[in-house]
Parts: C-alpha cells; structure tokens; sequence
C-alpha cells in the first residue's frame, strides 16, 4: 500500500498506520497504560536534540524536513516500542506474513517463467497513479524499464523491496516464532526460489546467511537430515540453473568489484558514501552528530562532496541505514542505537536472532531507516511477549524467574 501515494509525501501504508496509531493512542490514554524508557527513546530524545542544536548554526532552518523525518521515526519508534506489545497478535502476525510472502513469491515466480517464455515483462501496479517512489510518474516508471534488464519484483515497486519483505517470511518459515511449531519447508523453498528468480544481490545475501544458520542448527541436532539434504540439492540445482541462464552471478560479482572505486553506482554508493561524508565533518559534528533533516542544509554550508556520489546529487541523503544513523547522531548516538539492538539480541529467541541477523545486514546495505519494512524488523525484534511468555498473566516474582530463565538460555543458546 505504502507504494501508491495518498496526500504527498505520505503514501497510503503510512496513513494507515497513523490512523491505527492514533485509534491506539486514545485507548492508551482511557486506560492509562504505562511504558518504561528505554535505550531507544534516550536515542531518539538526544537525535532530536543534536537536531535542533546543529539547525541553529545552519543559515536556514529546514522545518519540512524535520517534520516529514522525525514524523515517521516517532511513528515507527510508538510502533514497535509501545503499542505493539499490548495490541499486536505477534504469532497472528508471524502466520500472516508468512503466508503473504508465499503467495507474493509465487506471483514472482509466475513472472519469472512467463518472461523467460515469452520475454514479455508483467508490471503488477495499478495503472495512472502516483507513486511513493524515486519516479512518481506511472508511465515514466514503465518507460524507465525498456532501459533496464527486466527482472519481476511481484507486486513490488523494485526487486530490493521484494527481497526485503520477503526476507522477513523466510525467517519465520525456517525459524517460527511458536517454537512448538515445525520450519516450513515448503514455505522457506518457494520464498526461496523466488528470491533467486528476482536476482536480487541482497536477496542472494539474505537467503544463503538464513540457511546456512539453519543448516548449522540442523547439524547440531541432526533434524531432518535426509529431507534438508534434499531440499537443499534442490535449491542448488534451481540455482544453478538460473545462474547458468542469466547474468545474476556477473551482477552480483560487479556489485562488489565496484566497492571503492570513485564514482560508482552500486558497491560504493550503497556502503561507502555516508561514512566518505562522516570523515569530512568537523570533530564535534563526527561526536555528536549533524541530526536528522539537517544533512542537506549542513552539506550545502560546509561545501561538502563525496568522490562516492555516483550519478545522483550532493543533497541526495541516499546511504545505508547505518551511515545515516552515524552521520546524523554520531558516534555517541550511534553506540546508544547499537546497543538498544545489542540488549534486544541478548534476550531473543532465536527466530528473533535470525531476524537481528538479517536486519543489520540490511542496515548495512540498504536505505531502509525511513522505510516501513523497517518497522516491520522491529516489532518481531523488539516484541517482548515472544520472549516471555504469559508475562501478563504472572506475578511481579515470577516475572523476574521467567526473564532470568530466558535471559541465560538466550545469552548461552544463541541461535541453537
């Protein structure tokens, strides 16, 4: 939904989300529910600081900007902080995306076969309208396609955004969040096997580091040994025979030739652009940040340019999410943003430590801070009641005895 705009620059996900929020927020307040800080409300609370500090050394003070950004960090922030603890089904939740990542991989799969049979390209976007995108025209995003290689993105704007998404539903297939429940075999297989069929390099990534950790698991316990070995021979020779009929494997292997080379458009860019940035600043901006919504105002006034920029523009914040996170709060708002993560991986189960393990490879490699799918990653990271079961229903002792139990199995197990 969030790929069609509603009232620009808000797309349609969006405004269902804060229309959801503020639903939640009147029952919070009837029912007077508390919620304890935590690391990521310090984080937020010092970047809005840095942000409102730094924007009163700028020549202009850039009000859309912190209203667009911080509108959204506050929103995915209440999110998965607060709300979704006390009103989101999380097993509901994992079931449901799950399932919609199947029947999004199979329309990927469809794609795929029908354009490798009759080369024709299959669009799956509502036709004439605006989208919350790079190119917002309709047409002009179809005519953007006769200069690329077609590669099927389902019902996605991109392969990126297929992959990403899609990444959360190979996790909960493999590694379900009811750890009574079985992996999915067929599940994870067909997420799989479309992830391959879109020839997403990050796709590629994510699916080869979520089952080479399930293969390990599996090793360890000896589970299924005969049905994994099947299944995956089958995925090698499915990837095998795309990589023979395709250029996936010379893409991918581009992509990382062109880390640190001047001017490039895809490694560089994605990796090394913000942190080419972060070593221009001055000492106590690389300290404490230039906040969020002040990049195009502080890059303009100190004349700052990256050998890294590729084709697009100076003023374009385009960098992976953790560049930006550096950038904006620097160093000191940076280690509080990693060790928020850090406390969430110390007491997860494992699916959520797979999850931990995937987001920050996206984190990494993605522009995804201000994205939805963040806020997807998060609520099934950060959700406490997948941690400690019936946590509701159990006394201020015996609360303590569950996070402890669970705290030292997690910290010991990690991903066993």
């Amino acid at each position: 939904m969030n790929i069609y705009y509603s009232i620009p620059p808000v797309g349609w996900g969006d405004l269902l989300l804060v229309t959801v929020t503020l639903c939640v927020m009147i029952d919070t307040i009837i029912t007077r529910k508390g919620y304890k800080l935590n690391l990521y409300i310090l984080f937020l609370a010092y970047s809005f600081l840095v942000s409102l500090f730094v924007s009163m050394s700028l020549d202009s003070f850039p009000i859309y900007e912190y209203i667009s950004k911080y509108a959204r960090i506050i929103l995915y922030a209440l999110i998965f902080i607060c709300y979704s603890r006390d009103y989101f089904n999380i097993l509901f939740g994992a079931r449901f995306i799950r399932n919609l990542s199947i029947f999004v991989s199979l329309i990927l799969i469809i794609q795929a076969i029908y354009h490798r049979l009759f080369n024709v390209g299959t669009f799956l976007i509502i036709p004439n309208t605006n989208l919350n995108y790079s190119i917002v025209n309709y047409a002009e995003y179809l005519q953007s396609y006769y200069f690329l290689a077609y590669r099927p993105s389902s019902i996605f704007l991109e392969v990126a955004h297929f992959a990403q998404y899609t990444a959360v539903g190979l996790v909960l297939a493999l590694f379900p969040f009811d750890q009574k429940e079985k992996p999915h075999f067929k599940a994870a297989v067909i997420i799989t096997i479309a992830i391959l069929f879109s020839l997403s390099s990050n796709g590629l990534v994510i699916a080869t580091i979520v089952w080479t950790i399930y293969l390990y698991k599996s090793s360890l316990y000896r589970l299924n040994s005969l049905k994994l070995l099947l299944t995956f021979t089958f995925l090698l020779a499915v990837g095998w025979f795309i990589i023979q009929k395709t250029n996936v494997l010379d893409m991918f292997l581009y992509r990382l030739s062109t880390i640190g080379v001047q001017d490039s458009t895809t490694g560089s860019l994605r990796l090394l652009r913000g942190l080419d940035y972060f070593r221009q600043f001055d000492l106590v901006n690389q300290i404490f940040g230039i906040g969020f919504g002040n990049y195009v105002d502080y890059v303009t006034d100190h004349s700052l340019f990256s050998i890294y920029n590729g084709n697009i523009e100076t003023t374009n914040e385009y960098m992976n999410a953790l560049s930006y996170v550096l950038v904006s709060c620097g160093l000191v708002g940076f280690v509080i943003y990693l060790l928020y993560w850090f406390v969430c991986f110390k007491i997860a189960n494992t699916s959520q430590k797979v999850m931990l393990v995937v987001f920050f490879m996206l984190l990494s490699t993605s522009s995804i801070f201000l994205m939805p799918i963040y806020m997807v990653f998060a609520v099934f990271i950060s959700h406490r009641d997948a941690t400690i079961p019936f946590l509701k229903k159990k006394s201020m002792g015996s609360r303590c005895l569950i996070f402890r139990r669970k705290y030292i199995e997690s910290f010991d197990n990690h991903f066993t």
